[in-house]
C-alpha cells in the first residue's frame, strides 16, 4: 500500500500539466492519507529524481529475469504450447556463473511466469547453440583495413573461454590489437533440430512431454479461465461468492474434480456441482470448448451458501 500510495502521488504530480482534471481527482482522493499536503495537485512541487532510491543491482537482476522469461514466452508461442498448459520444466543454459546465480535466486518467479513445475540449469551450451564472433565492421574496418579477412578467420577460431571472457567485459588480442565487445559482435544460433530460444548469452528449452497430471491441470486452468469470463459477463462483483454447476464428458470431469479446490479458490466458488445434464438455470449458462470436450456451465450467486 505504501508503494501504491507513492506511485499515485508522484505520478499525479508528474502528469498534472497534461491531465489536469484526472490527476486532481486522484490527488484529492489520496491527499487525506498524509498531513500537511497542499489542497491541490497544481500547488505541489514537480517531482524530482532521487537516485538514492535506485537499486541498480536489482534492476540488473530483473533485466536478466525479464530476458529469460521473454525467451520462454517466445519459445512457447513458436511451439504452440498454450500458456495455461503447465510444463514439467524449463532448462536455462548460461556459461556465466553470475547470471546463473541470479536466475537461481529468482527461479520461483520464472516458474510462475512460464507456468512450469521446475527450472533446471546447465552450462553446456555447445550441444544447443553455435556461437559466432564477428567483427563490428564500422569499428574494425578503419583499424584493420585489408586485414579484415584475417580478422574474421581469427575470430572464427576463438575458444569458448575466450568468448566468455569477452562477454564478461574482458578483451582479447587479435593481429596485434586488443579487442573488446565494442569491436565485436557475439551471435548465437540454434544447432540443427534444437527447439530453443537464445539471446544475450542465455538459452532456454522446455521439457514438452505432457503427463496425464499436467494435462489434467491444464484443463482445470482452462476451465477457470472460462468461469472467470462468465463472472465478468454476468456482472458479478469481484468479491461475490458463486455456485458453479457443470455437465461434461467423464474424462474432463475427472480432471476438474481432481483440481476442484484450485478451481473453487480461483473463482470464489463455494460449490462445484457436476450434473447429469446441462444446467437449465442460473444467472448465466454457457457452453465452452476445452481441448476436444464441451462443458456446459451455470453460475449462481452463492447468497450465503457455505
Amino acid at each position: 500500500y505504501n508503494t501504491l500510495y507513492l506511485v499515485l502521488q508522484q505520478f499525479s504530480r508528474a502528469l498534472a500539466p497534461f491531465l489536469p482534471f484526472v490527476t486532481e481527482e486522484v490527488y484529492r482522493n489520496i491527499a487525506s492519507l498524509e498531513r500537511g499536503l497542499p489542497d491541490s495537485v497544481h500547488l505541489t512541487d514537480y517531482p524530482q529524481e532521487n537516485n538514492e532510491l535506485r537499486d541498480v543491482q536489482l534492476e540488473s537482476e530483473m533485466a536478466l529475469i525479464i530476458q529469460t522469461v521473454s525467451l520462454g514466452r517466445a519459445l512457447r508461442a513458436r511451439l504452440k504450447l498454450k500458456t495455461r498448459q503447465p510444463l514439467q520444466s524449463i532448462t536455462v543454459v548460461t556459461r556465466n556463473s553470475d547470471d546463473a546465480d541470479v536466475l537461481r535466486k529468482f527461479e520461483e518467479h520464472i516458474e510462475a511466469e512460464l507456468n512450469v513445475k521446475e527450472v533446471l540449469f546447465s552450462a553446456d551450451e555447445a550441444r544447443l547453440v553455435e556461437v559466432n564472433v564477428l567483427p563490428n565492421f564500422p569499428v574494425c574496418g578503419p583499424l584493420f583495413g585489408k586485414e579484415m579477412g584475417q580478422l574474421k578467420s581469427a575470430l572464427a577460431g576463438l575458444s569458448a573461454d575466450q568468448v566468455l571472457a569477452l562477454e564478461d567485459g574482458g578483451s582479447i588480442e587479435v593481429l596485434g590489437r586488443n579487442l573488446d565487445l565494442s569491436h565485436l559482435e557475439v551471435r548465437r544460433v540454434a544447432t540443427d533440430g534444437a527447439d530453443i530460444e537464445t539471446s544475450g548469452g542465455v538459452t532456454v528449452f522446455f521439457d514438452t512431454v505432457l503427463s496425464e497430471e499436467l494435462v489434467a491441470e491444464g484443463r482445470a486452468r482452462e476451465f477457470v479461465n472460462r468461469v472467470q469470463k462468465m463472472r465478468k459477463d454476468a456482472d458479478f462483483y469481484v468479491s461475490d461468492r458463486i455456485v458453479v454447476e457443470l455437465h461434461t464428458d467423464s474424462d474432463l470431469l475427472k480432471a476438474l474434480e481432481k483440481h476442484s479446490e484450485y478451481i473453487k479458490q480461483e473463482t470464489l466458488a463455494v460449490q462445484l456441482n457436476a450434473l447429469d445434464s446441462a444446467p437449465s438455470g442460473g444467472e448465466l449458462v454457457q457452453t465452452h470448448a476445452i481441448d476436444d470436450f464441451t462443458v456446459s456451465v451455470g453460475l449462481y450467486r452463492a447468497n450465503g451458501v457455505d
